[in-house]
């Protein structure tokens, strides 16, 4: 849990520098006014500005609403698929829970496939690195699969490209274990 509480300060420490404190207002790089750290910590990042933080009122949830995990086998490796927004409770412990039973029943290859993820909050990636943290415990690994373009830049900024394996599809992260 040390790799992760010092991965989740680094990741908090660079969102205070690309974006500032929360609640603060500044003008983004490309002269757009945006309310920083928006409420719940919802951060909206666009393709076209990996510096754009968008305010609650710009918030769409996905059609699908809360985060849902459809889980499927395929040999030895488990298959995560989210649908939704990982955001903070009840969806970040759903997830959670899910890695916890996999590693209890001894399955230890996991691919979590983000496809169908719109946000990403500070919280839901805290959640992302501990699962990562708990499958290496368990002398395993965890790949991502599919992410968003949104997604990816906030991976991008928080440098978390450098910590996650991450594929274009999930049968090439399922071929990769």
């Amino acid at each position: 849990m040390e790799l992760a509480a010092t991965l989740h300060d680094q990741i908090k420490s660079n969102l205070r520098r690309t974006f500032g404190t929360v609640g603060e207002r500044k003008r983004t790089p490309h002269g757009r006014l945006a309310l920083l750290g928006a409420p719940g910590g919802r951060v909206d990042i666009p393709h076209n500005s990996a510096y754009h933080h968008t305010a609650q009122d710009n918030y769409q949830p996905s059609a699908g609403g809360p985060v849902t995990i459809k889980e499927k086998m395929h040999g030895k490796v488990a298959v995560l698929s989210l649908k939704g927004d990982l955001m903070a409770e009840p969806e970040t412990a759903d997830l959670r829970l899910k890695i916890k039973t996999l590693l209890d029943a001894g399955t230890n290859h996991v691919v979590v496939d983000l496809s169908s993820v719109r946000y990403v909050s500070s919280t839901g990636l805290g959640t992302l690195i501990a699962a990562l943290t708990s499958v290496k415990n368990k002398g395993g690994d965890l790949r991502l699969a599919a992410v968003t373009e949104k997604v990816e830049s906030l991976f991008v900024i928080t440098q978390l490209v450098k910590v996650f394996k991450e594929y274009e599809t999930v049968e090439r992260a399922i071929e990769s274990f």
